[in-house]
This record gives C-alpha cells, sequence and structure tokens, in this order.
C-alpha cells in the first residue's frame, strides 16, 4: 500500500489548557500513513506576559524538518530584535527566513540528521547535498496577544477564526496552481503538472525543499519555492468566537465553513474538552478504506482549537 498502513492509527497525541482568558486543546492523529510527520508548538509561557504561540507543521518527505521548527521555532522568534521592539509582523517573517536558511547549514543539518529514521550512512552519501534539499515542511503559526492576532503561514496548513459564527480565513493556501504562485515558478524555470511543481511537490512556499531554491541566478523571492509567508492580522474583539489550525489533511475533506460550524455547534459542550471535540472532527474525516477515498482522510492530522471568548 505504498504509504499507508493496513489499519489506521487512531490513537491521539492530546494537549488541553488555559491562558488569558482563553481556551485550548491540541490533537494529533496518525491515519493511515505508515509514519507521522505533522508536529505543533503551543507555547503559553516563554514570549513574556500575555502573549501565546500556536503552530502546525506539516512535513513532508520526513519528518526531519517539521521536528527542527518545533526545537526552534519559539526560540528564534524572541531572540529576533524586532519581536522585542512588538513589530510582531516583521518579527515572523524575519524568523521564517532565518529558521529556512539555517537548515543548509552543517550544524543544522546534523540536527536534521539526527531527526531522521533513515540510516544515518544514507544522509553522508556524497550524492546527498543535505537533508533539507529533499525534505520540507508547512507552517501554520498564530502569535496571540492581548490585543491582536498575528498569522503567518507558508504552505497549505490553514488558520480559520470564527466571528458571529461564521469562518473567515486567516492565510492562503499555497498552491502551485495558484496565479501568483504559477506565475513565480514558470519564470524561475519550473512547470506545474498535476497541480504539482515539476509534477512531485504539491505547494509552492515551504521550509526545506533546498532543491526548488537553488537557482544562483534569482533571489529567494524569485525561486521556485520561497520562505516568504503571508501575514494577516485581526485585532481581538469580543465577536471573535475560535480560531482553528490545522494541516491539509483535515481542509482536503472539509471547507473552512463546513469546519467553523461543525466545532462552533459543539464547542459550548466541551469548555473542558477542547482536544476530544478536535478528535472527534478528526474521526469525522477518517476514510473507511484507502483504496475508495481518493486520497481524502487518508493522510496524517493535527488540529489546534483556541476559544477566544
Amino acid at each position: 500500500m505504498g504509504a499507508y498502513q493496513a489499519r489506521p492509527t487512531t490513537k491521539c497525541e492530546k494537549l488541553e489548557g488555559s491562558v488569558d482568558k482563553i481556551r485550548y486543546g491540541v490533537c494529533s492523529m496518525q491515519g493511515w500513513r505508515k509514519t507521522m510527520e505533522d508536529t505543533h508548538i503551543v507555547d503559553t509561557e516563554s514570549l513574556g506576559e500575555g502573549i501565546s504561540l500556536f503552530a502546525v507543521f506539516d512535513g513532508h518527505g520526513g519528518t526531519e524538518v517539521s521536528e527542527y521548527l518545533k526545537n526552534n521555532f519559539v526560540k528564534v522568534l524572541k531572540d529576533n530584535k524586532n519581536f522585542i521592539k512588538k513589530d510582531y509582523e516583521l518579527a515572523l517573517i524575519q524568523t521564517f527566513k532565518e529558521l529556512d536558511q539555517s537548515l543548509i547549514t552543517p550544524e543544522v543539518n546534523d540536527e536534521l540528521i539526527g531527526f531522521s529514521t533513515a540510516p544515518k550512512e544514507l544522509w553522508e552519501k556524497p550524492e546527498i547535498e543535505g537533508v533539507a534539499y529533499s525534505v520540507g515542511s508547512t507552517a501554520c503559526v498564530a502569535l496571540v496577544t492581548l490585543d491582536a492576532i498575528f498569522v503567518a503561514n507558508l504552505g497549505d496548513s490553514r488558520c480559520i477564526i470564527s466571528k458571529k459564527s461564521k469562518a473567515y480565513e486567516m492565510s492562503i493556501d499555497h498552491k502551485p496552481n495558484l496565479d501568483s504562485e504559477k506565475k513565480r515558478i514558470t519564470a524561475a524555470g519550473g512547470f506545474i503538472k498535476d497541480n504539482r511543481i515539476k509534477g512531485v511537490l504539491n505547494l509552492s512556499r515551504s521550509f526545506g525543499d533546498m532543491g526548488y531554491k537553488c537557482d544562483p541566478e534569482r533571489s529567494p523571492k524569485k525561486q521556485m519555492v520561497i520562505n516568504v509567508p503571508d501575514i494577516c492580522e485581526q485585532k481581538r474583539t469580543k465577536d471573535l468566537d475560535f480560531l482553528f489550525i490545522a494541516c491539509d489533511g483535515i481542509w482536503e475533506c472539509m471547507t473552512s465553513s463546513e469546519v467553523c460550524k461543525f466545532i462552533g455547534g459543539k464547542i459550548k459542550k466541551h469548555k473542558k474538552k477542547m482536544a476530544t471535540l478536535v478528535q472527534a472532527l478528526f474521526n469525522k474525516n477518517l476514510a473507511n478504506d484507502v483504496k475508495t477515498s481518493r486520497g481524502k482522510g487518508t493522510d496524517n492530522m493535527t488540529g489546534i482549537l483556541v476559544a477566544l471568548k
């Protein structure tokens, strides 16, 4: 069955908590995949009083890059001079850039090898330029302050906010067939086949994937794949219900409005069981059979639900 198991792994990793009048729940399920390549962050303490960070990283080609991001994102953001100045948008953009560029350094490459389940000898072959040349990850990060929410997105994970029970997308799915992305990809010498770059990569912005970012004649922003996140800011107002971040394993099965309706109809009854509510969403979408699912409901699933009132 290739990348899939004979039976899905449905046991979930769950986390719940509350801080600054918000409640959160996290759930991760491996599902039908043979490996779990998603990671996530919930940090309500490290970044200062009244500041929380929630993030989902969906790895592809392996878990090495998503593991690295989980372990290093908060530290790099916290040390950013613009974060200290409370210029959160610029700090997030610079953090994405710094982390991505670090992936090709010898020190970080050694760290990535340490995360790998593949034999170390594989990565030491002379024809292998580095782990991050063939491994990558999305990132959907929500920085929540007392006054505002900043969402930085790279790839096809997604964040929505429910406002008066209506879904608002706080991120753009970076897919190769988007006009703006396709224009850059083709200008850099790439092509789109089956909605994938060169028929392989099904997203147009990511961490890692250095094999698509190595044209010496082009600046980083003009490569086939880039590390520039879109940033969306939302003021915290009383009419905000919740935010939800998830990898594409969810959005391949349901629209933003459908997810908003599902969560909105149950969240009041799950005030102390937020992760269980996310798990119920996963169970709803988990495919009964890989062969007949056409790919839907067969991916790893990770979601973070944050109630804002």
